[in-house]
């Protein structure tokens, strides 16, 4: 017998795309199964933000405080998946003895705490609507941390019992046929008007935790001589004024790219192009583009923070993300030594296989099953 699940979703879905793709993921993996997937989103339609106050801050409070709690007293289901711990505050208009709530990350808490390096204030009004919603998750009857340092940061800084916690890594969105069919190295230098002959990567935002003010003092250590060789792509978020600014203090400007937010295929022909994928965050509940790199048979320069340690293991250039120099050196190693970069490609193939949504859909099954068998 079929039983439903109620994939509750983020409102503006399209300010969050990491969170999109969860949901996305979750509810493709859900029609192999057992269950049915019933897709709920505030007012019933993903974006609806667009529609009524041009998805202004104040919309989206109300919206996640009041409009969407109040619309889910109507939803039926054997269990309801909060996909965001942003959204944990709906555990309290939902039967909370069959609630799951999925916790990505406690960025924003760390920030604040002066756990995370770059960091001189957070914003308040939404550091305390978080630790607000989050004062809810308790309630839920199971927790899925998406790696074992989100786990740990909750039971750091959120009063939640252990034994409702369970972690359950993420896949990589990437099959080896979308690999082998995306753009060419050719068409992808032409499309983004890439002049020079080596190429690092970054992909992601540009808020403090991401360390791009790091990446731009690492290439202006680099030696002079590999500096004119190369371009930085960044990828997604352009970069902060402040960002612009220290690029052309070090004299960069020529050798920084933005390629914006690409579709699939030209984000893996991007990987599959480059020479190496530059990460070294302060700090990620997961992380995501070392792992896409991994697949594609890109080399990683990341660091060991939050869970990125966890992630990539052995299979990435760990550096320093504090340094300069270490990251410099992350570099120039990995474009320069072929052995070494070789090594790293194999290393990464094979740490990528571990991550696959089919695992994280069959870990998530088992968590439903808990939650209403317990």
């Amino acid at each position: 017998m079929s039983r439903k699940v109620a994939i509750l979703r983020n409102y503006r879905e399209d300010l969050n795309w990491s969170m999109k793709l969860y949901a996305d993921q979750l509810e493709e993996g859900l029609a192999d199964s057992e269950w049915v997937s019933h897709c709920v989103s505030p007012l019933g339609t993903r974006f609806s933000g667009s529609r009524l106050s041009g998805g202004s801050h104040l919309d989206r409070y109300a919206t996640n405080l009041w409009r969407h709690p109040r619309a889910l007293e109507k939803v039926d289901a054997d269990i309801y998946h909060v996909v965001d711990h942003g959204n944990s505050n709906w555990v309290d208009a939902l039967p909370e003895e069959r609630t799951v709530v999925t916790c990505h990350d406690l960025i924003l808490l760390k920030a604040a705490s002066g756990e995370i390096p770059g960091f001189d204030k957070t914003p308040r009004v939404a550091t305390a609507l978080l630790r607000r919603n989050l004062a809810r998750i308790k309630r839920a009857k199971r927790i899925i941390c998406v790696s074992q340092a989100t786990k740990a940061d909750l039971l750091k800084h959120v009063e939640v019992k252990e034994e409702r916690i369970r972690v359950v890594y993420q896949g990589i969105g990437f099959s080896e046929a979308e690999v082998s069919e995306a753009p060419g190295e050719q068409i992808i230098r032409e499309r983004l008007k890439l002049d020079r002959p080596l190429l690092l990567a970054h992909v992601g935002h540009n808020m403090k935790y991401k360390n791009l003010e790091g990446i731009i003092n690492a290439l202006a250590a680099l030696p002079r001589d590999l500096r004119k060789e190369l371009i930085f792509l960044k990828l997604g978020n352009g970069f902060t004024r402040s960002q612009i600014d220290l690029i052309e203090r070090n004299g960069l400007t020529s050798c920084v790219r933005l390629g914006g937010r690409l579709e699939q295929s030209d984000l893996i022909g991007v990987y599959r192009a480059a020479n190496a994928l530059i990460f070294p965050s302060f700090y990620e509940g997961f992380g995501w583009p070392p792992l896409e790199a991994m697949r594609c048979g890109l080399p990683v320069v990341c660091s060991d923070r939050g869970a990125l340690g966890e992630i990539a293991g052995k299979a990435a250039r760990i550096v320093d993300p504090e340094s300069a120099e270490s990251i410099a050196k992350g570099i120039a190693d990995v474009l320069q030594n072929k052995e070494y970069r070789d090594q790293l490609i194999a290393l990464g193939r094979e740490r990528a296989k571990k991550f696959n949504w089919k695992e994280t859909i069959s870990k998530t099954l088992e968590v439903y099953e808990e939650a209403l068998v317990d």
